[in-house]
């Protein structure tokens, strides 16, 4: 995926993202792609704000683009809610269909229901108000399975790494050229 980024962002001169992490999670309603975001509290808001321009920047020159999910991991609810305000703050101001989709969570959240748990929290970018500081404590969190997939998949879960004898059913056997 990175590497991905890296060359349509050199060649067409837009920036890219550089996300911790990313991956494609298979639900029974089809491929959910999302980049991680991890946040230590390390990093100054402006340095988070400069990640969520990156991503806002690249994606926007998709259809669909609000189908590719960023998953940003913060440490506390506090932080949490400053960073709704920058991701609000960073939006597409042209029309937020152009944008990916930004979900938020706390490590406590992760660690008690782990990353499948109804733990995310889409942020609004189409309102045209900045969310309240408590909005993140009061509204309705989603589960990774129910977050919109960007395809159906067509293989079979059986086929998938870790699962028993999964090079058997991939051309070349799981060999390395």
């Amino acid at each position: 995926m990175r590497a991905h980024y890296r060359q349509k962002a050199r060649e067409y001169k837009w920036p890219a993202p550089a996300p911790d992490g990313g991956g494609v999670y298979l639900a029974s309603s089809g491929e959910i792609q999302f980049d991680v975001e991890w946040d230590r509290a390390t990093e100054s808001t402006a340095r988070l704000r400069q990640k969520i321009a990156s991503h806002v920047g690249y994606w926007e020159h998709f259809r669909n683009a609000t189908l590719q999910h960023v998953l940003v991991i913060v440490p506390t609810d506090e932080r949490e809610d400053r960073l709704h305000d920058a991701i609000w703050r960073e939006r597409p101001h042209f029309s937020s269909d152009e944008c990916c989709s930004f979900w938020t969570t706390s490590t406590h959240r992760l660690r008690q229901w782990g990353p499948l748990g109804a733990i995310w929290l889409g942020v609004n970018l189409s309102t045209g108000k900045p969310p309240r500081a408590t909005d993140t404590r009061l509204r309705l969190r989603s589960p990774l399975g129910r977050l919109a997939p960007i395809r159906r998949s067509d293989g079979l879960g059986t086929d998938l790494i870790g699962k028993p004898g999964w090079w058997l059913r991939r051309p070349g056997g799981g060999q390395v050229t």
